[in-house]
């Protein structure tokens, strides 16, 4: 795959991003730089992309697909239900219960994910007050 102009600034913003993008978030900031880009030339780029191994593909509870930086260490992410805001969690606590299961079962697993779904810390504040308010 050629890169283009439009190929890199889409692989910057996915690699600079704090937390996994959807293709229309990318296409938001993608459009800062170039007011042309096409959302379907976004797909078709993040498909490629995926391909070659340059981001990674998550998906939530929302079903929409985000996008992150390819060669991430594994990790699983904490996610708000209030107002869909997502943390990385930085440590796999499944590690020795997924070799436990394959000694156990003779299974070979090569992938698990795990996404916890909450209230963050703001929204959980939030709630607090609006509580308090109507008491």
């Amino acid at each position: 795959m050629r890169m283009t102009r439009q190929r890199k600034v889409l692989l910057e913003i996915i690699n600079q991003a704090a937390n996994p993008l959807s293709a229309e978030e990318i296409m938001q900031q993608a459009h800062l730089q170039d007011p042309s880009l096409a959302l379907s030339t976004v797909y078709r780029t993040l498909e490629k992309m995926l391909e070659m191994g340059l981001c990674q593909q998550i998906r939530f509870q929302d079903g929409l697909a985000r996008f992150e930086q390819a060669g991430l260490v594994h990790h699983h992410h904490l996610v708000c239900t209030a107002c869909g805001r997502r943390e990385a969690v930085p440590t796999c606590p499944l590690h020795q219960i997924q070799q436990q299961l394959e000694t156990a079962s003779g299974y070979k697993i090569t992938y698990h994910e795990i996404n916890l779904y909450g209230l963050c810390p703001d929204c959980q504040k939030k709630l607090a007050t609006e509580k308090s308010s109507h008491a």
